[in-house]
């Protein structure tokens, strides 16, 4: 009896032990489970993005950032006139023993022929009288910082096939240049040794020359042109593309019209 209750005992043992592995090997499966669910979550969180497409690149905040670069870069700026510096100049022709001041002016130009000596003074006055040189220094000393202060000259000649030739006059050998279209003489009114002086040569410029007028003459193309555009303004040769104030009038050849 002894020995069959105590083998009832053991198969019922063994049976249990079976039952406990059987569950074990469930829980752990279910452990594993977990765990793979769990890493695939994680990874996901700290897993970095796809590298992005080109749509992608384009986003409002690469948008933004441009142009807020854009809109805080400094444009480049003008050098400011100094103080003192002339700030008003015109030109001017002599007319029964006046000067008179000119925005446009008409002749008939004839070949060999000046068409007109025009003078820069720093003045705005429509007619100004007496002798030049106590016109011009006047007008000049009215500013206390000049002693840098240059006059050149801007021509621009218009042709009647519609071509513009332009460039600067700030000494004789500028001058020069395309003569055979209108010839240009410089003077320095102020400097002057005697009642008679004749236009400046290269020989002729010094560190105190000022070419205070400038005169033009027609050639045998004057048929060809319609009309000049002379500028006079006002520089320093430390910074000769500064100007500090100009002038410019139209100088019309009537000679061919109508």
């Amino acid at each position: 009896m002894l020995n069959i209750f105590f083998n009832n005992i053991k198969n019922r043992c063994v049976r249990l032990k079976a039952t406990l592995f059987f569950f074990v090997v469930i829980f752990m499966m279910l452990c594993i489970c977990v765990s793979c669910d769990n890493s695939q979550e994680s990874a996901n969180i700290i897993s970095p993005p796809t590298f992005p497409s080109s749509t992608a690149l384009a986003t409002p905040e690469i948008s933004t950032a441009t142009h807020s670069a854009a809109e805080t870069a400094t444009p480049t700026a003008s050098p400011s006139i100094e103080p003192g510096m002339p700030d008003t100049l015109s030109l001017y022709i002599s007319e029964e023993g006046k000067r008179i001041s000119v925005n446009s002016f008409s002749s008939d130009w004839i070949a060999g022929k000046d068409i007109d000596c025009f003078e820069a003074i720093t003045s705005a006055e429509k007619t100004l009288s007496g002798k030049f040189t106590d016109i011009w220094n006047d007008a000049w000393n009215n500013y206390t910082n000049t002693s840098n202060v240059k006059i050149a000259y801007n021509l621009e000649i218009n042709l009647k096939s519609g071509d513009k030739i332009k460039y600067d006059i700030k000494n004789p050998e500028d001058a020069q240049q395309n003569k055979d279209f209108v010839e240009v003489y410089l003077y320095d009114d102020i400097h002057v040794d005697g009642s008679w002086y004749s236009h400046l040569e290269t020989s002729d410029m010094s560190d105190e020359t000022i070419i205070t007028s400038i005169k033009l003459t027609a050639t045998a193309k004057q048929e060809s042109i319609e009309k000049v555009v002379l500028t006079a303004y006002l520089y320093t040769p430390d910074m000769p593309e500064r100007i500090i104030v100009s002038h410019t009038i139209d100088i019309i050849n009537t000679s061919q019209m109508g």
